[in-house]
């Protein structure tokens, strides 16, 4: 019951309104230190999948998390749920971007006996290497809407940023956790129509702006149909035309 409401709080205030990459708010480390430090597995999974979009850099949370990854590298055997578990909580010292937790996950790369173990601590280092700069990217605010919460101001920078990846898993979270303001959704917007007559065909780019339609079109709003509708018809790449088509359908515009 406690882990429930602990996960609870997290949704409220760290996956919903996260702080400041360099100055977290006090109620939100906390939230992740009390997550990490009970025995909830459920709870610690999650907290660590939302590090991907959170530009979480205190050390606390993260010393935290590597506690875990000591833990159960030195575990050996692990069930199915615990080897899942384990898995993101390696990725999560990798959305870190500290280099200070590069050789806890070189010496479970090195280590274990485990190949999907050893492919996710290697996976993670990859990550710890790209967070380092994606970071300050997702949390910049220099552009900061103070009338939008942090969660909304960061996936707006994800949006607008150079990185394909972040734009994908901006607009991933759009779609999944359905969200609907409407002013990341016309930041999104403007994106697309920036872009969709560029005729890249790299997977990447494909997958960043497919993701940021899809995320754009689930809203079911009439003034982004437009939008859509140009993608389907006059993208120069074929993927993403494709995908806007099935959007069209998919969300209703097309009924």
């Amino acid at each position: 019951m406690v882990a429930a409401v602990v996960l609870a709080a997290l949704v409220a205030i760290g996956s919903i309104t996260p702080g400041p990459v360099f100055s977290a708010s006090e109620t939100e480390i906390q939230v992740y230190l009390t997550i990490y430090a009970g025995s909830d597995l459920s709870a610690q999974k999650e907290a660590t999948k939302s590090l991907a979009w959170m530009a979480m850099t205190d050390r606390r949370v993260n010393d935290a998390l590597e506690r875990l990854v000591v833990q159960y590298h030195r575990r050996g055997h692990l069930d199915k749920d615990q080897g899942d578990a384990f898995s993101w909580f390696l990725k999560g010292l990798g959305y870190s971007g500290d280099f200070r937790y590069r050789a806890t996950l070189e010496t479970v790369a090195a280590e274990t006996g485990n190949g999907e173990v050893r492919t996710q601590a290697r996976l993670a280092l990859q990550l710890l290497a790209a967070y380092a700069n994606w970071n300050p990217i997702i949390d910049d605010r220099r552009h900061w809407n103070d009338d939008q919460s942090d969660r909304i101001n960061r996936f707006a920078n994800m949006v607008a940023s150079d990185v394909w990846d972040l734009k994908a898993l901006a607009g991933m979270r759009i779609y999944e956790d359905r969200i609907r303001n409407a002013w990341l959704l016309d930041r999104v917007n403007e994106e697309i129509r920036a872009h969709y007559r560029n005729s890249n065909s790299e997977r990447s780019f494909t997958s960043a702006y497919s993701w940021l339609t899809r995320g754009l079109a689930a809203s079911g709003n009439p003034k982004y149909e437009s939008t859509i509708r140009a993608i389907a018809a006059n993208s120069h790449n074929e993927r993403w035309g494709s995908d806007a088509k099935r959007y069209l359908w998919e969300f209703g515009y097309d009924h």
